[in-house]
């Protein structure tokens, strides 16, 4: 049996993939396997399932929902246990996998594959880790708190995509991720890295003046929402792009993004 929590909240046995019967039953699991091994505190559960609204009825309500949950896995196939001490819910590993398992194994060979077989063998593990991706984290569950959990997963994979165009950057192949990037930066407008590698691919595709102007949309943007100004070392990419000087990539795509830091640790504290 398989995990999935990178779009949504189910599971693999050897009838295919299933969901949860029902939102709360989704929720209850979808808390549980994004802190999975470790304990989830019947507030905390109680906060995913019902936001800041729990009924008075809450702890039994729980209660009903693990054992319909339990049931549920057990017919399914070598379910993990899912059990209850003081500190409250938790489900254990057990030796099956999240798809976020997966998804880090995969960004980890990715890096690998650069420093052992080059960029080429970099950008296709990455591939294949975005391959793992349903949809957005959690997809369909609302309330503040698994909200929460879900857009800290959205952010890995924004990570890991704004790297897979800092190496086909590299590798001299800018049309295969501009689209991408592209819509990244409509998606996140004042992430600043990300819109230096809008430049530099759209640079190095010919497309200068696009270039150029992705940098006027950057300034308006930080001047209007934020009152600031970009940080020195993009306009000054931005002048090198208006004097037709081809910027120096490597100075750029060496700078780590944070891709491969801080996946090893639960998504937040269970509480």
């Amino acid at each position: 049996m398989r995990f999935g929590i990178l779009g949504p909240v189910g599971y693999w046995s050897e009838g295919g993939w299933r969901r949860p019967g029902g939102v709360r039953q989704q929720k209850l699991l979808a808390a549980l396997l994004a802190h999975a091994g470790w304990p989830v505190s019947f507030s905390r559960l109680a906060e995913a399932v019902w936001d800041d609204r729990p009924p008075a009825t809450a702890a039994e309500q729980l209660a009903n929902s693990v054992s319909k949950q339990r049931a549920e896995l057990n017919r399914a196939g070598d379910a993990p246990p899912i059990g209850r001490t003081a500190a409250g819910y938790s489900i254990s590993r057990n030796g099956q996998k999240l798809d976020l398992d997966v998804f880090q194994e995969r960004i980890a060979a990715a890096y690998k594959a650069v420093d052992r077989r080059g960029l080429t063998g970099g950008v296709v593990a990455l591939r294949s880790a975005i391959d793992v991706w349903r949809g957005p984290a959690l997809a369909g569950l609302d309330g503040a708190y698994l909200r929460a959990v879900g857009d800290r997963l959205d952010e890995l994979k924004v990570a890991v995509l704004e790297d897979l165009g800092w190496l086909e950057l590299r590798r001299g192949n800018p049309d295969a991720v501009t689209g991408l990037i592209d819509e990244l930066v409509f998606q996140h407008p004042f992430r600043e890295r990300l819109v230096a590698l809008q430049m530099l691919l759209l640079s190095r595709a010919g497309r200068r003046s696009e270039a150029i102007a992705a940098y006027a949309r950057l300034r308006a943007a930080l001047a209007t929402q934020l009152g600031i100004d970009p940080q020195p070392e993009l306009a000054h990419l931005q002048r090198e792009i208006l004097r037709g000087v081809q910027p120096d990539v490597a100075r750029w795509a060496t700078r780590p993004s944070g891709t491969n830091e801080g996946l090893r640790v639960p998504l937040l504290a269970a509480g």
